[in-house]
């Protein structure tokens, strides 16, 4: 699987401005690898602090239900009402 590099990516919209957000998307979409290489570029492309531009790509990455973590997801059934006293 090949990802766009910093470099494969137009950023630039008619008016000069840079897409933020398609740049915060593209980011997200690579592995962490990928990323690390990538960040402190596009953080200044981006004139933002790395540290800053990780907590954005973070929140657009989707959540990774397989991931492994502390605990699990705890599923409780549905509660029913019993009978009226």
């Amino acid at each position: 699987m090949t990802h766009e590099t910093f470099a494969d990516v137009d950023f630039e919209k008619q008016d000069g401005v840079i897409d933020v957000d398609a740049e915060i998307a593209r980011l997200a979409k690579l592995r962490p690898v990928e990323y690390e290489r990538e960040r402190m570029i596009a953080a200044g492309r981006l004139g933002v602090r790395a540290s800053s531009l990780d907590k954005l790509v973070a929140a657009a990455r989707p959540d990774d239900e397989t991931k492994q973590g502390q605990g699990r997801k705890l599923e409780l059934p549905a509660l029913s009402r019993g009978p009226s006293l």
